[in-house]
């Protein structure tokens, strides 16, 4: 299973190359971002492999257009993305991008010689990737607007802090996702409450989990203490 990734490559959109077969997979809500000048092959996408037959790949976003191919042998190579969707089995819900996905105007480049400043892939006002991805339970649920948003962040939502946290922050402070989850469920995050009863209200820190409560501080006093008494 890959989804919500953003992923920014120098040379085509995605290339994956084996001489095996990849087997059941599925492919959702991820952006895959190539640079504006086509290789000279005229892909934008190589699924360079002998099949992806038993493959789902759906609601994801690209740039640019060009080829796509969808295996080789028994596999099926598109002129462009229009065709992919027209052509019913892959990206029936995908969209293609322009250089405008991002607020940033990230795109890939075919020049890493240099190092790249730090860019956060935070989605541009009226990005197509916004709403356009499919609600994965338990992973995506705290969604903003009418659906999730392709890609690693959600529009609106704040960006993962990466390396050492700063100063006075720590796992129960630290903001992650969104917050109030305004067009969907339930925050989807592993460690949040959930909604569920007894929990608290999520106040933010990592994966907006509420704090222990009372009863469970209780619970492990007294399973302290009845452990003090055996060993006396």
């Amino acid at each position: 299973m890959i989804y919500h990734n953003t992923i920014v490559r120098g040379t085509r959109a995605l290339q994956c190359s084996t001489a095996a077969a990849p087997l059941d997979f599925v492919v959702a809500n991820n952006l895959f971002i190539g640079p504006t000048a086509l290789d000279p092959d005229g892909h934008a996408v190589r699924w360079d492999v002998p099949d992806v037959s038993t493959a789902a790949i759906d609601y994801n976003g690209y740039y640019p257009d060009g080829q796509y191919e969808f295996g080789y042998g028994s596999g099926i190579t598109y002129p462009d993305f229009a065709a992919v969707v027209a052509g019913g089995r892959y990206e029936t819900h995908g969209v293609l991008g322009d250089a405008s996905l991002f607020s940033s105007g990230l795109v890939g480049t075919a020049d890493w010689t240099q190092p790249l400043a730090p860019v956060t892939p935070a989605l541009a006002t009226g990005s197509v990737a916004i709403d356009h991805g499919v609600m994965l339970p338990n992973i995506d649920d705290g969604f903003r607007g009418a659906a999730p948003d392709l890609g690693a962040i959600e529009g609106g939502c704040d960006a993962p802090i990466y390396g050492v946290r700063p100063v006075g922050i720590d796992e129960t402070t630290e903001t992650f996702g969104c917050t109030g989850n305004p067009g969907g469920g339930d925050g989807g995050i592993p460690d949040d409450d959930g909604g569920a009863t007894g929990g608290g209200g999520k106040t933010g820190g990592c994966c907006n989990a509420a704090p222990a409560t009372g009863n469970l501080v209780v619970w492990i006093m007294v399973g302290l203490v009845g452990l003090r008494r055996r060993r006396h």
